[in-house]
C-alpha cells in the first residue's frame, strides 16, 4: 500500500456504467512524477464528492499501485480511500521592485511550454507586475489571447518571438580564414586535426594533434601525430569521446614544446580541418595564452565546403561526407587525431576535384567569395534569439519576418528559420535579446575565447543571463571544467562573471546584463539601454 498526495492536473472523460453510475479518471502529480487513478460513484462516493476533485486540487491517496489492465497495463494507484489535502501555499513576488518577465513561452510552444497566456497574465498582476513580454518560438498564435489577457488583468504585453535564426552573411561562412591568392590546383596542404578535454577553447586543453602533408596530387608527403600533456585530470566524458587515455598525456609534450613543433610541421601551407573553426580557434587561443602570434597560414573549412557542394545532405558531419563520396570511415578509429586527419585528406582529394572540374585556376580566396544559397541556411545550426516589437511597425515586421521563416526556411529540423540577414533588414523597430542557452552568446562564452564573446555581445539591445540551473540542463550542454557562473563584479549568477570591460560601438549603446530578471547596476558590462 502508499500513501501519496498530489495536485490534480488532468480529469478524464467520463464514462457510465449499465447501471447508469459515473466512471472517472484523474491524474496528478507529487512535484517528481505523475500517476493516475480512477474514481467510481457508489454510496460510498456519491457524484457529489467526486466533482470537487477536479484540476488544481491537492488529494491524498491511499491505495495499492497495479498496472491498469484498461489503460495499457499502465501504472496506477487502486483508490482504498481519497480525502482533499491542505492546499500548497500560494506562490508571491515580495520584492518591492517588480521585474519584467523578457523570456515566456506559452502552449503554443510544443515541447517547450504547457500554460496559457491568460493564466501568465493573471499570476503576474497578482504579484504586481506592469507588464510581461511574449516570445513563443517561431510564432505568433498567442497574440490575439495575450491581447484580452493583458486587458483584463491590466497588464502591458510586450509581443516578441523566439527565432530560430541561422547566419547567412558571406562574410561569416568561414569557407575559409587568411584568404590567399595561392592556386588551389598547385598547392601543398596539411590536413590536420586536433583532439581535447572539451569543446571550450577557453576552459578546455589540447591533449592530441595529428597531421598529414599532402601534394597537389594527393600523395602523402609527410605525417605527425602526438600527444600533449593538459596539466589536468581528464574527465570520464573526455576519454569515453577521444579514447585517450591520463596515461596516454601524461607522457605528452608539454604545450609550449607542442606549439612549436605544430607550427614547424605547418610551414606555410594551406591549411585543411572539417569544421574549422573548432580547431583553428583552439590552436590561436593556445598561442595566445603562449604569448605566440595567431595562425597566418591560409585555411579551408571542409564542413563549409560540403554545405556548399552537396547542400542536398541533411548532415554534414565527416562521416556522413565519407558515405557520400564513398571514402571508407572506421567508427572505431574516429575521435583520434591520426585517423581523423588521414582519413579526412581522402575526403579532401575528392572535394578538391570537384571544385577545379569547374574552375582550374581556383584560388584560394576564391572560396571565400562563394554563395551562401537558401538551400544551405537549411542544414545550418541555428541559434535563438528574441526579438520583441518597439511599436507598431515592429509588430508588423514581426508578423512578416514570421511568414517568411515558416514558408521559405523550414529547416531539416522542421524549425522556421530566419536568415540573419533578413532579421537586419528589419531591426529598427525591433529590440533584440541574447535568448537562453540556446543563443549565440552564450554558446560563444564556452567554446570561444573572451574578444569573441564581447563581438557577440555588442550586436544585442541587451543580454538576457540565466540561472545556473538553465544553463546547463541536459548532458548535450556540458558545463566545462573551470567555467565559473558567479559574477566578481555584482556577485550574482551570469555569464559576466569576469567582468567584461566591452568596447564602445560607433553610435550605439552597449547592451546590460539581466541577472534573474533584474538589471545590474554594479556590473561592469551594465550600461543605459536605449529607450524603447
Amino acid at each position: 500500500m502508499v500513501l501519496v498526495e498530489g495536485t490534480i492536473f488532468k480529469v478524464g472523460e467520463d464514462r457510465k456504467t449499465k447501471k447508469g453510475k459515473i466512471i472517472r479518471t484523474i491524474e496528478y502529480n507529487d512535484g517528481s512524477d505523475s500517476i493516475q487513478s480512477t474514481l467510481f460513484e457508489s454510496a460510498k462516493m456519491p457524484l457529489e464528492e467526486m466533482n470537487q476533485y477536479k484540476p488544481g486540487v491537492k488529494i491524498r491517496v491511499y491505495g495499492q499501485t497495479i498496472h491498469d489492465q484498461y489503460n495499457h497495463d499502465e501504472l496506477a494507484i487502486r483508490i482504498d480511500k481519497i480525502a482533499l489535502a491542505t492546499p500548497d501555499p500560494i506562490r508571491e513576488d515580495t520584492y518591492p521592485r517588480k521585474r519584467v518577465e523578457l523570456h515566456l513561452h506559452t502552449n503554443m510552444s510544443p515541447f517547450d511550454g504547457v500554460t496559457t497566456i491568460d493564466k501568465y497574465c493573471k499570476t503576474a498582476s497578482k504579484w504586481g507586475h506592469k507588464a510581461i513580454a511574449l516570445t513563443d518560438h517561431g510564432g505568433c498564435q498567442a497574440f490575439p489571447d495575450a491581447q484580452s489577457a493583458g486587458e483584463k488583468n491590466n497588464i502591458k504585453v510586450l509581443y516578441g518571438t523566439e527565432f530560430y535564426v541561422v547566419n547567412d552573411k558571406r562574410e561569416d561562412a568561414h569557407f575559409i580564414y587568411n584568404p590567399s591568392d595561392r592556386k588551389l590546383a598547385t598547392s601543398n596542404f596539411i590536413i590536420f586535426d586536433t583532439e581535447t578535454t572539451g569543446l571550450s577553447c577557453r576552459y578546455d586543453r589540447l591533449i592530441e594533434f595529428g597531421a598529414v602533408k599532402v601534394s597537389p596530387s594527393g600523395q602523402v608527403l609527410d605525417e605527425i601525430d602526438f600527444f600533449i600533456n593538459p596539466d589536468t585530470k581528464l574527465s570520464e566524458f573526455s576519454i569515453k569521446v577521444s579514447h585517450i587515455t591520463q596515461d596516454m598525456v601524461d607522457h605528452g609534450h608539454p604545450i609550449k614544446k607542442a606549439l612549436a613543433m605544430i607550427l614547424e610541421f605547418f610551414g606555410d601551407d594551406i591549411l585543411v580541418a572539417h569544421n574549422a573553426a573548432f580547431d583553428y580557434d583552439f590552436l590561436n587561443e593556445a598561442l595566445k595564452n603562449n604569448g605566440l602570434a595567431p595562425i597566418q597560414n591560409p585555411v579551408i573549412d571542409t564542413m563549409q565546403l560540403s554545405r556548399y557542394l552537396y547542400p542536398e545532405m541533411r548532415s554534414h558531419r565527416e562521416e556522413a561526407l565519407a558515405s557520400k563520396l564513398g571514402v571508407p570511415f572506421d567508427k572505431e578509429g574516429a575521435h583520434r587525431a591520426n585517423y581523423d586527419a588521414e582519413h579526412l585528406g581522402k575526403i579532401f582529394e575528392v572535394m578538391l576535384a570537384n571544385l577545379l572540374e569547374k574552375n582550374p585556376d581556383l584560388t584560394h580566396q576564391d572560396l571565400g567569395a562563394l554563395t551562401i544559397t537558401d538551400q544551405m541556411l537549411l542544414t545550418m545550426h541555428p541559434y535563438h534569439v528574441t526579438a520583441y516589437a518597439r511599436n507598431s511597425q515592429g509588430l508588423k515586421d514581426l508578423y512578416r519576418i514570421i511568414s517568411e521563416s515558416n514558408t521559405k526556411h523550414i529547416g531539416a529540423q522542421g524549425n522556421p528559420l530566419v536568415p540573419l540577414s533578413y532579421l537586419e533588414q528589419y531591426r529598427e523597430n525591433l529590440l533584440l535579446g541574447s535568448a537562453c542557452f540556446n543563443g549565440d552568446v552564450f554558446e560563444t562564452a564556452i567554446t570561444k575565447g573572451e574578444e569573441k564573446l564581447k563581438q557577440k555581445i555588442c550586436f544585442y539591445d541587451f543580454i538576457e543571463v540565466q540561472h545556473r540551473s538553465a544553463l546547463f540542463p541536459s548532458r548535450s550542454k556540458r558545463c566545462p571544467e573551470g567555467f565559473n557562473l558567479h559574477c566578481k563584479k555584482c556577485r550574482k549568477d551570469g555569464l559576466c562573471h569576469r567582468g567584461l570591460s566591452l568596447p564602445q560601438p560607433t553610435g550605439q549603446s552597449l547592451p546590460r546584463c539581466l541577472h534573474l530578471g533584474k538589471w545590474s547596476k554594479r556590473c561592469k558590462a551594465s550600461v543605459k539601454l536605449s529607450s524603447a
